[in-house]
């Protein structure tokens, strides 16, 4: 890379991080919609930062994922238009099915369901060779055609992080858009 480039891609760095800083609903309270929902998926963040956000094409989809720097748990969520699926068990069928091509290799997986919930829980035990214990746990919803994933992750995971994935996972509801 030119060193030139440096300066610059440093400052737009600086600015995208600031940018997402700022981004941080108030009380972490992260709501995604889709414009021609009358309810909303709401998922209680408080100390997350905002890594990225995207709109979606023409309505159809909307995504957001953040961090918590004290924890590192990554939670990445999602609603996606798939009116030729019926359940939160088929968008986990269907979504899972995409998973397993991804190049980590999961083990330990398990399907339970939880509430309006139908969940996959999974370990990729390494990544390119190196032990990571990324612990990850698909939570799949549906609604009106909508199917929704919130995917919690953590990386050199322990049995007592699993507290951080459930304090998220209870706060998971829809709200209805006035």
């Amino acid at each position: 890379m030119p060193r030139a480039l440096v300066p610059v891609i440093l400052i737009l760095m600086l600015a995208l991080r600031e940018t997402a800083a700022q981004s941080v609903p108030p009380g972490g309270i992260w709501r995604l919609q889709l414009p021609d929902k009358p309810w909303a998926l709401v998922i209680d963040l408080p100390g997350f930062v905002l890594d990225e956000q995207w709109p979606g094409r023409n309505g159809t989809r909307r995504m957001v994922r953040a961090h918590d720097p004290g924890t590192h748990v990554i939670v990445s969520a999602f609603l996606e238009r798939n009116p030729e699926l019926g359940s939160k068990e088929q968008c986990r069928d269907f979504y899972w099915a995409k998973l397993q091509k991804s190049p980590n290799k999961y083990s330990d997986v398990t399907m339970p369901g939880r509430g309006a919930m139908a969940l996959v829980r999974g370990m990729v035990a390494e990544a390119q060779g190196r032990p990571v214990r990324w612990q990850n746990v698909h939570a799949h919803l549906f609604r009106d055609g909508v199917c929704m994933e919130i995917h919690l992750s953590k990386v050199l995971y322990e049995p007592d992080d699993e507290r951080l994935f459930e304090a998220v996972l209870r706060t998971v509801r829809f709200a209805d858009i006035p």
